[in-house]
């Protein structure tokens, strides 16, 4: 837990200090943001058949490379320089001065025995997290965290088709002597393999699942999922296993029932739940973008016997999902999503959640100076979400979300979060669930701050 923490203000003041001068020379192994222009100059070179490849298939699913992968397009087409008009031509040049150290490593040499060489990449990030969260019913301030974080994210080629891939996470208190504390922690919590057939991605293993928004789950699934990728459309089918347990954000609904009678002990050990979601992605146009999901969860025990003190009483959820998101100009977008479980005979106000946000700026890890400031409405209900991805808006509560990210410099991040609103509870006598024994909603506040430095 953490001991200390700074002062709003001065997180503030970390923030918006001037940028150092940016480094002239990128990470070749770190992602280019989806909305760089070379994705569509390398686009067309590949419409005109000036490269082909496996890596052409990830750009024509509109999926990220690193800028490595993205200087081997561009020798690509540097051999076919010829054959080139005079539009690709400038394409190519510009993509020359673009990745210009990046092709200076490769050499302008893939030979069979340098792609081997390059099977294994290395991604990852260090990140320091000051989080406290208060309520109206404490006064010691103990909601608090102090962490540090190391991730590793190696993935390897196994050919042309199939990659494999996982996180490899080392977490510590800040406060704690490294060589003393018990509180270091090693934790692998994903490995899987992606292949690749045409408009077709299959994931095996445990993978991690993000929903539309994060509103309604982004954790990890252990099972199977199959993608179908279009440029307008995109449609997933994932299936199979779900923790409700300890690790999982359905293992209970804290607090008591009316007339302050405590609620039974949540699971007080790993309960694998059935989990099934199809996810439908549609952008018409490069603005806007729709989404439809279905998710389903089921464990006997889990929920009709032990989750909200058994007044769920059903063995299953089924929640579904709608979103919109768009960008009104260059530099403002919004987002709404809503979600509903059909299921359980808990009160309606624990089964529907909604997000609403407005953002302004492009913060990019890669351009220092980059930012972006927002501001959200959340209603994240216990029973209509899964494992939400929000930091601010937390598990059960509803209320108001501001904050910013700033690019401090290349590849440092910096976000602070800020939360004001109260516990979501149902106003019937006989369904309402609170932390309190006297069954009052209360008042919580929650400021987040994150320091990353990527590589």
């Amino acid at each position: 837990m953490m001991k200390k923490c700074l002062p709003a203000a001065a997180l503030l003041v970390l923030l918006l200090l001037p940028a150092p001068p940016a480094s002239a020379k990128e990470n070749p192994f770190s992602e280019l943001p989806a909305d760089h222009w070379a994705y569509d100059a390398l686009s067309s070179l590949a419409k005109d058949k000036l490269v082909t490849g496996p890596l052409v298939q990830r750009l024509q699913k509109s999926q990220t490379l690193t800028r490595y992968e993205m200087a081997e397009l561009v020798a690509r087409a540097m051999a076919s320089a010829d054959k080139a008009d005079t539009a690709d031509a400038a394409r190519l040049t510009k993509l020359q001065t673009e990745f210009a150290d990046e092709l200076k490593t490769l050499g302008l040499r893939i030979s069979s025995l340098e792609k081997r060489a390059d099977n294994i990449t290395f991604g990852g990030e260090v990140e320091y997290t000051a989080y406290r969260a208060m309520d109206e019913h404490s006064d010691d301030n103990s909601g608090r965290s102090n962490q540090l974080l190391f991730r590793l994210d190696p993935s390897i080629t196994i050919n042309d088709h199939w990659r494999a891939s996982t996180h490899i996470d080392l977490i510590t208190d800040w406060a704690m002597d490294f060589s003393t504390s018990s509180d270091l922690q090693l934790i692998v919590d994903r490995a899987w393999v992606t292949g690749s057939y045409g408009a077709m991605t299959y994931d095996l293993g445990k993978f991690p699942l993000y929903t539309d928004q994060g509103l309604v789950f982004d954790n990890m699934v252990s099972g199977a999922r199959v993608t179908v990728g279009h440029k307008k459309f995109t449609g997933a089918f994932t299936a199979g296993r779900y923790s409700i347990g300890p690790d999982g954000r359905w293992s209970s609904v804290l607090g008591f029932a009316a007339g302050g009678s405590q609620l039974a002990d949540s699971l007080s050990y790993d309960a694998a739940a059935s989990f099934q979601g199809l996810s439908l992605y549609y952008a018409p146009t490069g603005r806007f973008n729709t989404a439809l999901g279905f998710y389903r969860v089921t464990n006997r025990t889990g929920l009709s016997e032990n989750y909200a003190g058994g007044l769920y009483k059903d063995t299953d959820a089924d929640i579904w999902n709608i979103g919109i998101g768009g960008n009104l100009s260059d530099r403002l977008r919004f987002e709404a999503g809503y979600a509903w479980n059909t299921q359980g005979e808990i009160s309606s106000t624990y089964k529907h959640a909604y997000n609403l946000g407005l953002f302004y700026g492009n913060a990019d890890q890669h351009y220092a100076g980059s930012f972006t400031l927002y501001g959200a409405y959340r209603y994240i209900a216990q029973a209509a979400v899964l494992a939400p991805t929000y930091e601010g808006a937390a598990y059960g509560l509803r209320g108001w979300e501001i904050g910013g990210q700033y690019a401090i410099a290349p590849n440092i991040l910096g976000t602070l979060r800020y939360f004001k609103g109260r516990q979501v509870m149902a106003d019937e006598e006989s369904e309402r669930l609170s932390l309190t024994p006297d069954g009052s909603s209360i008042r919580v506040s929650i400021l987040a701050l994150h320091l990353e430095a990527f590589f």
